[in-house]
């Protein structure tokens, strides 16, 4: 992977943003606190890892009875090869996992109108910001708001949560607009 040059470019000072501009501030800010590129990519893969495990556990409750179907499909979405970005891997799609996930979970309790659409918009903002590939999950948020049909006003209006705070958040990480 990109590694070895995402830790020599935050190294020398570098801000990348590129695809992943959420992912690389939280990084950077990472090493502004450790003084250590390598470590800051570490921490944020271990603790990526941790969120992907909480919310995997949370969407595995949700989705299937106790017992062992529950800890089966846990095990098995746990130990599938891209868990090895979790491990101190210097890449930036472990956040982006941990996002995807929360993303999901998020819609499952909107579907269940235990939310409202504006949750999983925001989190569909923020996972976007997170990397930029992410923007093939917004047909997932129609799918979701057509399902929760009525539509109410403020559903309407909670949808428009995630152009809107996509935009806000990259104006916020002083993106290049232009770069999309």
């Amino acid at each position: 992977g990109d590694g070895r040059l995402y830790i020599r470019e935050l190294a020398l000072g570098s801000f990348r943003q590129d695809r992943a501009p959420l992912a690389f501030w939280l990084v950077s800010r990472l090493y502004d606190l450790l003084s250590n590129a390598e470590h800051a990519y570490r921490v944020m893969s271990t603790l990526s890892g941790i969120g992907f495990c909480v919310i995997v556990r949370a969407l595995v409750s949700r989705l299937t009875p106790s017992g062992p179907l529950r800890c089966s499909l846990t095990l098995l979405v746990l130990v599938q090869g891209y868990v090895l970005i979790f491990f101190g891997y210097a890449e930036n799609y472990g956040l982006l996992f941990v996002m995807s996930a929360a993303h999901l979970y998020v819609s499952l309790l909107a579907l269940d109108r235990t939310i409202g659409l504006w949750c999983p918009a925001l989190v569909l903002a923020m996972t976007i910001c997170t990397h930029l590939a992410a923007a093939c999950l917004a047909p997932s948020l129609i799918l979701l708001a057509y399902l929760r049909r009525p539509m109410r006003i403020r559903d309407a209006a909670g949808l428009a949560i995630a152009p809107v705070g996509t935009f806000l958040i990259l104006l916020l990480l002083d993106f290049d607009i232009h770069k999309l």
